[in-house]
């Protein structure tokens, strides 16, 4: 079977734009892709549960913070989501 739709990618949290200060950092970030799919944030691989879901903790620096996600399937599809979030410690 031909696979050309890109993976899914919902990005509960944190909300773009979003200002976080003092104890916000680290930041838990959390979403759902498709069962499968490889996920990066700023190129580091976070893991998916069997159900598609993933959650982690994600330290902030001063200032804004760029966060670049990236979607794989087995099929080399792509999905691209960026979000920054400003971090006043």
């Amino acid at each position: 079977t031909y696979d050309a739709e890109p993976p899914q990618l919902t990005i509960e949290q944190p909300d773009a734009g979003k200002r976080l200060f003092d104890k916000d950092s680290p930041v838990t970030i959390s979403g759902q892709t498709e069962v499968g799919t490889s996920l990066t944030i700023n190129a580091k691989f976070v893991r998916i549960d069997s159900d598609g879901r993933f959650s982690v903790k994600w330290p902030l620096v001063e200032g804004d913070n760029q966060l670049d996600f990236l979607a794989r399937d087995s099929a080399a599809n792509e999905t691209k989501k960026t979000l920054t979030v400003n971090y006043t410690p």
